[in-house]
């Protein structure tokens, strides 16, 4: 059971505790709106629900037209061995833009961009990656939140500019 279905587990409950009986018929229908995905700030750890991947975004820098993500991925010393961590799931949000900026791997980084992110990552149990994310940024825009889609529910770090 995820974290999401408890906490909606939890608050059911509550509000059927609360619709006691005093005197009053409770309401026909409940509504309760719950918003995911925020995004968390940059330095944030997220750990996804099954427990096996802890990903954080340590921060990010422009630098050459591109937006640099310093990032980190762990894995759990219990976790499945070999565990992937794809490429393809970093992407970058920018403002005025549906589809998402994907990430590059560079060939031949400077010094900023080092280490740079392998095409691929494969983390045994207990172990952790941590390189920059280069994304290559479209003229006149601003960069929104670095996301990770490789989970049931995406994360976001946030990029305040």
């Amino acid at each position: 059971m995820t974290r999401v279905a408890a906490v909606l587990g939890a608050m059911a409950l509550a509000l059927s505790a609360c619709s006691g009986d005093d005197g009053e018929s409770p309401p026909a229908t409940t509504r309760v709106t719950v918003t995911l995905g925020d995004g968390l700030p940059v330095g944030a750890s997220y750990e996804d629900p099954s427990g096996n991947v802890t990903l954080t975004v340590h921060g990010v820098r422009i630098t050459g037209g591109r937006l640099l993500a310093d990032a980190e991925a762990c894995t759990a010393d219990d976790a499945p061995p070999g565990l992937p961590i794809m490429t393809e799931a970093w992407q970058l949000r920018v403002r005025g833009q549906d589809s998402p900026v994907p990430m590059v791997v560079l060939e031949d980084p400077n010094r900023p961009a080092r280490p740079a992110w392998p095409a691929s990552v494969s983390l045994a149990p207990g172990d952790c990656f941590r390189g920059k994310v280069a994304f290559e940024l479209p003229d006149d825009v601003t960069p929104r939140a670095v996301v990770f889609t490789q989970l049931s529910q995406p994360v976001a770090w946030r990029i305040r500019s």
